[in-house]
Formats: C-alpha cells, structure tokens, sequence
C-alpha cells in the first residue's frame, strides 16, 4: 500500500470512528423527561434562571461513552414506564401524578426500579446544583478560592 493511501485510510477511518463513537446530545423526547423529571425532583423551588437540560446535557458529555448511552436509556424508561399504569408518558403527567409514581418507583420491592429513580435524582442534581444559579437559592456563597 502506498504511503499517500495509508494516510487517507488513517484519516478516514479516524473521522468515522468519531463520527460513529459520538454520543449526539439529548433527543427532544429526553429533553421533556429531563424538564419534567427536574419540575418532579425540585418541586416548589424557583427553576427559572437556571438551564437544567443543558447542565444535564454538559454533565453527561464529561462522562465516559458507556455511561452516557445508559443514562439516555434511563430517561427513555423513566419516560415509557408509567403509560400501563397511569395511561400516559411521564412528561405528559400531572405534577401529582409525577410524584406518585417517582414515589412508587423509590420504594419499589424491585432494586432495578428503585435503582433507576435514585441514579435519575443523582444526575440531576449533579447537574443542576453545578450552577452559580443554584447556590444563591441553597444559600451557597460559592468556592472559598
């Protein structure tokens, strides 16, 4: 092989391999879990400065691929799962009815279901307590440095 085509192999197959490695940012149906799910979490507290899905989206993009594929199928489940019970997508959901069902979901018998509550409200909050917004309405003054 020549050295020109080994060179256009190597940038071609490095500029797919990102292309196809790359974790696109949340999907409009994710972006209204993430919205509701945060309405649901921090239910009473004023959200309106702060920008919970691009916290969440920038949170995920430091993680490792792995994990960001499974936190997106995290909000897909959380969106789908009520539908048999209370007969609608959680996003679409009464704020009670948000509740009610993160409330069963927590104190579920089953690990996994209670698992995926508690790793949602983790990420969440890992993103939304990040932002300068966030610490004035905690009474946070901010880094000492």
């Amino acid at each position: 092989m020549e050295r020109r085509a080994f060179l256009k192999l190597g940038v071609l197959g490095t500029s797919g391999a990102l292309v196809l490695g790359a974790v696109p940012a949340l999907g409009t149906d994710e972006q209204r879990v993430v919205e509701a799910l945060a309405a649901a979490i921090f239910a009473g507290v004023p959200l309106g400065e702060l920008d919970v899905v691009g916290a969440y989206e920038r949170s995920l993009a430091v993680l490792p691929r792995s994990v960001r594929w499974q936190a997106r199928g995290l909000m897909r489940a959380l969106e789908w799962e009520p539908v048999l019970r209370y007969g609608a997508r959680f996003s679409r959901l009464t704020p009670s009815d948000r509740q009610a069902f993160l409330t069963g979901m927590a104190t579920s018998s089953l690990y996994s279901r209670r698992l995926m509550v508690h790793g949602a409200k983790q990420l969440l909050a890992m993103a939304t307590y990040q932002q300068e917004p966030a610490w004035k309405l905690m009474g946070y003054d901010g880094p000492l440095l």
